[in-house]
């Protein structure tokens, strides 16, 4: 019987226990019609979830033993005397089981939990709080979030670059383009849901200390209300990149907006990370169990090593910011604002920012503003979304900016294995 509404008896035999096969399919339904009206759950990936805090919770079978108790009542009549008794019962576990099985096909489906505003698709701004039905994004936030011009001016896209880019103006970048990948990292966080795919972000230095942690920790600031999550790097893998394969993969399951991949030295190459940053959808077989299941990949990646060589596939995938304090104790700097606090407690007002900039290059375009040459391969989305509006600020603002495209032909050109291959080659034509 469904507490406050219509009563459904399920047993109506004395002395019963067990449902009967129609019956619990009776209930099933009635269970699911309740959990598709129900606000806080959702299928993520083909998974029954819940969202907290920001975060994506699959629910397990003891959790959906403790929604159907708080929802509906179990029992089975025992004769007492003269009359009957009803016993209360736990729900039974093969309703259980096919409640986590049917019911994702039916409730809201979850494409990404945002905990700030976000460009849609569609180039548009989402900033109302709850369920978008139009894209699938769970705004989780206690109110709506700062409007965003339809039509931002150019002065109104660089005072937004102004307000990105103010935590950061005590990093020594080495280059324009450097400060361009930055750039790139701070839209990205802005359009990241609504991209199927996106590059990651290396931040690069020449010593310990420098603040290529700090930098990456303050983008992950702008994509979640917690501390970001750290993956220390495992020079030393045993099965090759097995063991790479298993974190990113848990990373993603757990639904994580932002990853920092930490304190990589020297050469770096991953056909696991390479093959995950150009996967939309990515499945595997989850720690400890035998099947395999899939998952969406909304996370970006973010990478910090010293003195950082990207090899094998990762060259393209990946656009490096490499940033030189000339001094023998980087460490010991003092900033005048501490960048990350600042990126925490004025996410909002930056990523309003953000959103400005890329509606400013929509608008512009729209007006007869032209692309830059080529697209980013596997990263067309992104390109249009983040690389354009870069390149246009660079056309608009060349000492400060550059296209992002020239960091991956650099990149290109510093692989350890092409540099081998055009080695080959020029010995072959002498």
């Amino acid at each position: 019987r469904a507490h406050g509404g219509k009563n459904y008896k399920l047993l109506r035999q004395p002395k019963q226990i067990e449902l009967q096969e129609g019956e619990l399919t009776t209930i099933t339904h009635k269970l699911i019609e309740l959990m598709v009206a129900h606000p806080d759950l959702y299928s993520y990936s083909g998974q029954l979830v819940r969202v907290r805090n920001g975060i994506i919770e699959p629910l397990k079978e003891s959790d959906v033993l403790m929604w159907c108790g708080a929802n509906v009542s179990f029992y089975v009549s025992i004769k007492q005397g003269g009359g009957y008794q009803q016993i209360f019962k736990d729900a039974p576990i093969r309703l259980l089981k096919t409640l986590l099985d049917q019911a994702p096909m039916h409730v809201r489906e979850l494409k990404a939990v945002i905990t700030s505003l976000v460009v849609r698709p569609d180039g548009t701004v989402l900033r109302k709080a709850g369920y978008d039905a139009a894209t699938g994004y769970l705004l989780d936030s206690l109110h709506d979030l700062p409007a965003v011009p339809d039509a931002p001016t150019v002065e109104d896209v660089f005072k937004a670059v102004d307000t990105l880019l103010h935590p950061f103006s005590a990093f020594p970048f080495c280059t324009p383009l450097d400060r361009s990948v930055l750039l790139a990292a701070l839209l990205t966080a802005v359009v990241s849901p609504s991209v199927e795919t996106r590059p990651a972000f290396a931040f690069d230095a020449p010593s310990k200390g420098s603040g290529k942690t700090l930098l990456a920790k303050c983008i992950a600031r702008l994509l979640e209300n917690d501390a970001p999550k750290l993956y220390t790097h495992t020079s030393k893998d045993k099965n090759g990149d097995e063991e790479t394969r298993k974190r990113l993969f848990s990373a993603l399951l757990g639904g994580e907006p932002v990853v920092i991949w930490d304190n990589i030295i020297g050469e770096f190459d991953s056909a696991s990370f390479a093959s995950t940053l150009t996967s939309p959808y990515v499945r595997d077989r989850p720690l400890g169990k035998s099947i395999t299941v899939g998952t969406r990949n909304n996370t970006l990646f973010l990478l910090t090593g010293n003195n950082l060589h990207l090899a094998g596939e990762l060259p393209r995938r990946v656009l490096k910011c490499r940033i030189d304090p000339d001094t023998p104790r980087p460490f010991a700097r003092r900033f005048e604002l501490n960048p990350e606090t600042y990126c925490r407690d004025n996410r909002h007002q930056m990523l309003t920012a953000a959103a400005i900039v890329v509606r400013g290059w929509l608008t512009a375009h729209a007006h007869g503003e032209p692309l830059a040459q080529g697209s980013l391969a596997s990263f067309e989305q992104w390109d249009d979304k983040v690389r354009q509006p870069i390149a246009w600020l660079g056309r608009l603002r060349p000492d400060w900016f550059g296209d992002v495209m020239e960091v991956i032909a650099t990149a290109f050109e510093a692989d350890p294995e092409a540099q081998a291959v055009g080695a080959l080659f020029d010995a072959l034509h002498s």
